[in-house]
């Protein structure tokens, strides 16, 4: 059992296809959230506030807990491939329209336009594997980032490290209801991406030693096209054997006396330096 807590994960489980909630509870009396849930099927009640209390341990579900029995519904690392390659071609399709629009007539710039909400224009494929992140706050804030920047699916650990579980949805305010994550061992998934033809890039601490390959620097190495971003703990980082099976190692410049960040503001670094790359 997962109790989702805030208004905000209820509502994204209820408007995902991977939040199966079999209940809500309410302190009080939500509109939005009572007609949203009729229209899914998903039963509500209206309980005391001690009664939520007594469900959550931190009690910060702000009047409102979905109750998920199945638990998170995890996706396979090759049905995230499978949906990206979908997303790229219509994203492909989508520029070809564009890029066109000028010769086209309205049935054609429609067609445009139902595609990008499909997919999107974005290009290439973009994957984020996650190892050794152990606190869920951590993992939440990946995943919240991960989801805004269009990443197409996130693969974690079976092991020695963190669910997602009811920390991890409210810290990603829903959003790991929306982006397909993967359980799975991690240089298993770094074999198969790798035959998919994506490019594997480690994400090294700045100062870290004992790596097998040069570490470039984020900024300066193409990430363009198919990518796969690996991104390891505060504390143990990416395994010795994960980065030898990488294609490359990449580091965030450090300018200041402090040489590390937090494995969530790295990854939001690293994240956008692709987008950013991928736009141009």
């Amino acid at each position: 059992m997962i109790y989702v807590e805030s208004k905000n994960a209820v509502i994204e489980a209820l408007n995902s296809d991977g939040g199966t909630l079999s209940k809500i509870l309410l302190a009080k009396e939500d509109s939005a959230i009572t007609q949203l849930a009729k229209a899914k099927g998903v039963k509500v009640e209206v309980a005391t506030k001690e009664k939520l209390d007594r469900l959550v341990l931190h009690k910060r579900h702000g009047g409102v807990i979905g109750l998920m029995e199945s638990g998170f519904r995890y996706s396979s690392v090759q049905d995230i491939i499978k949906r990206a390659r979908e997303r790229a071609r219509i994203g492909e399709s989508v520029g070809t329209i564009e890029k066109s629009s000028a010769k086209v007539g309205v049935a054609q710039e429609a067609q445009g336009a139902e595609l990008a909400k499909k997919g999107g224009a974005k290009k290439g494929i973009f994957l984020l594997l996650l190892t050794n992140i152990e606190d869920p706050h951590n993992l939440g804030a990946i995943i919240r980032t991960a989801e805004c920047a269009g990443v197409d699916g996130i693969i974690i650990p079976k092991d020695r490290a963190s669910e997602v579980n009811a920390t991890v949805i409210r810290v990603s305010s829903g959003a790991a209801f929306h982006i397909p994550i993967a359980q799975a061992n991690i240089n298993s998934a770094v074999d198969i991406i790798k035959k998919e033809n994506i490019f594997v890039f480690g994400l090294e601490a700045a100062e870290a030693g004992g790596a097998s390959k040069k570490v470039g620097c984020l900024y300066k190495t193409n990430l363009k096209g198919d990518i796969c971003l690996v991104v390891g703990g505060e504390d143990k980082g990416i395994s010795h054997l994960t980065k030898k099976l990488c294609d490359g190692l990449v580091s965030i410049r450090m300018e200041g006396k402090v040489t590390s960040l937090n494995a969530s503001v790295s990854a939001g670094v690293a994240i956008y330096e692709v987008v950013r790359q991928n736009l141009l």
